[in-house]
């Protein structure tokens, strides 16, 4: 069985699980961005609720730090970055059985 790959990322890391090793083959990044959405309260003073989303694409903008690993190319946003330098995250990186991208242990 592949092994995972660890990628450093400021005072954090970032797991690749093997699931995705046909990401690496492709030449595709994989896109950590930090989203925010309103929340669940009427007023003005309701805190938005931050949320992770992972994808695969293309070269992102510029405002995304690049990281390299074993074939890997991951893109973060500076809000991610920031996340994980901060609280000495550990986030894994899988491909559910439905093939979508999950994220864990990553605190915004």
């Amino acid at each position: 069985m592949a092994q995972e790959v660890v990628v450093p990322v400021g005072k954090g890391r970032i797991i690749i699980h093997p699931s995705l090793r046909d990401v690496a083959a492709s030449g595709n990044y994989i896109i950590i961005e930090a989203k925010t959405e309103k929340g669940p309260c009427n007023d003005a003073d309701c805190q938005p609720i931050y949320r992770s989303e992972a994808r695969i694409g293309q070269v992102p903008d510029d405002s995304h730090r690049i990281f390299l690993g074993e074939g890997y190319m991951i893109a973060i946003d500076q809000a991610v970055y920031n996340a994980i330098d901060r609280n000495r995250d550990e986030v894994t990186i899988r491909k559910n059985l439905k093939g979508k991208i999950s994220i864990h242990g990553l605190t915004l």
